[in-house]
Protein backbone atom coordinates (compact mmCIF):
# COMPACT_ATOMS: atom_id res chain seq x y z
CA UNK A 1 0.00 0.00 0.00
CA UNK A 2 1.89 3.72 -0.92
CA UNK A 3 1.18 6.25 1.60
CA UNK A 4 0.05 9.70 -0.41
CA UNK A 5 -0.11 12.29 2.56
CA UNK A 6 1.28 12.14 6.09
CA UNK A 7 -0.19 14.79 8.25
CA UNK A 8 -0.29 15.13 12.04
CA UNK A 9 -3.85 16.48 12.84
CA UNK A 10 -6.30 17.10 15.63
CA UNK A 11 -8.94 14.62 15.28
CA UNK A 12 -12.62 15.85 14.56
CA UNK A 13 -14.05 12.00 15.42
CA UNK A 14 -13.04 9.23 17.70
CA UNK A 15 -10.77 6.70 15.98
CA UNK A 16 -8.43 3.65 16.75
CA UNK A 17 -4.76 3.79 16.03
CA UNK A 18 -3.41 1.12 13.32
CA UNK A 19 -0.67 0.09 15.40
CA UNK A 20 -2.15 -0.64 18.91
CA UNK A 21 -5.85 -0.75 18.14
CA UNK A 22 -6.30 1.60 20.87
CA UNK A 23 -9.29 4.12 20.69
CA UNK A 24 -8.45 7.58 21.15
CA UNK A 25 -11.19 10.56 21.11
CA UNK A 26 -11.93 13.50 19.45
CA UNK A 27 -9.45 16.09 20.03
CA UNK A 28 -6.66 13.85 20.62
CA UNK A 29 -3.74 14.94 17.84
CA UNK A 30 -2.62 11.72 15.92
CA UNK A 31 -0.88 10.84 12.41
CA UNK A 32 -2.80 10.39 9.94
CA UNK A 33 -1.70 8.71 6.74
CA UNK A 34 -3.99 8.63 3.57
CA UNK A 35 -3.24 5.50 1.45
CA UNK A 36 -4.01 3.50 -1.48
CA UNK A 37 -3.78 0.16 -3.40
CA UNK A 38 -4.07 1.05 -6.79
CA UNK A 39 -7.94 1.01 -6.19
CA UNK A 40 -8.89 1.83 -2.59
CA UNK A 41 -8.13 4.89 -0.79
CA UNK A 42 -8.82 4.55 2.87
CA UNK A 43 -7.12 6.80 5.95
CA UNK A 44 -5.29 4.81 8.32
CA UNK A 45 -4.51 6.58 11.87
CA UNK A 46 -1.55 6.40 14.57
CA UNK A 47 -1.06 7.51 17.99
CA UNK A 48 1.92 9.10 18.81
CA UNK A 49 3.64 5.95 20.54
CA UNK A 50 3.27 3.43 17.36
CA UNK A 51 4.92 6.25 15.07
CA UNK A 52 7.51 6.95 17.07
CA UNK A 53 8.09 2.60 16.98
CA UNK A 54 7.82 2.73 13.56
CA UNK A 55 10.52 4.83 12.54
CA UNK A 56 12.99 2.97 14.84
CA UNK A 57 11.63 -0.27 14.46
CA UNK A 58 9.87 -1.02 11.40
CA UNK A 59 11.50 -1.18 7.79
CA UNK A 60 9.97 1.26 5.34
CA UNK A 61 8.98 -1.48 3.11
CA UNK A 62 6.86 -3.37 6.10
CA UNK A 63 3.24 -4.40 5.79
CA UNK A 64 1.80 -3.66 9.22
CA UNK A 65 -1.99 -5.52 10.16
CA UNK A 66 -4.11 -3.59 12.83
CA UNK A 67 -2.77 -3.99 16.40
CA UNK A 68 0.44 -5.92 15.60
CA UNK A 69 2.73 -3.30 16.84
CA UNK A 70 1.83 -3.58 20.39
CA UNK A 71 0.85 -7.30 20.36
CA UNK A 72 3.82 -8.78 18.25
CA UNK A 73 6.07 -6.80 20.35
CA UNK A 74 4.14 -5.72 23.37
CA UNK A 75 7.20 -5.30 26.30
CA UNK A 76 9.27 -2.81 23.68
CA UNK A 77 6.12 -1.24 22.49
CA UNK A 78 5.03 -0.62 26.56
CA UNK A 79 8.78 0.46 26.99
CA UNK A 80 7.92 3.14 23.95
CA UNK A 81 4.86 3.75 25.00
CA UNK A 82 5.86 4.41 28.80
CA UNK A 83 8.57 6.98 27.65
CA UNK A 84 6.25 8.85 25.34
CA UNK A 85 3.24 9.42 27.33
CA UNK A 86 5.48 10.59 30.32
CA UNK A 87 7.35 12.55 28.08
CA UNK A 88 3.99 14.60 26.58
CA UNK A 89 2.68 15.01 30.33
Amino acid sequence: MAIIRTKYTKIRTAHSCWGCNRKFDKGTYMYMNVCTDGLLIKSIYWCETCKAYLVLYISSDEEISRGTLKYEDFEGWNKMREFIENDVK
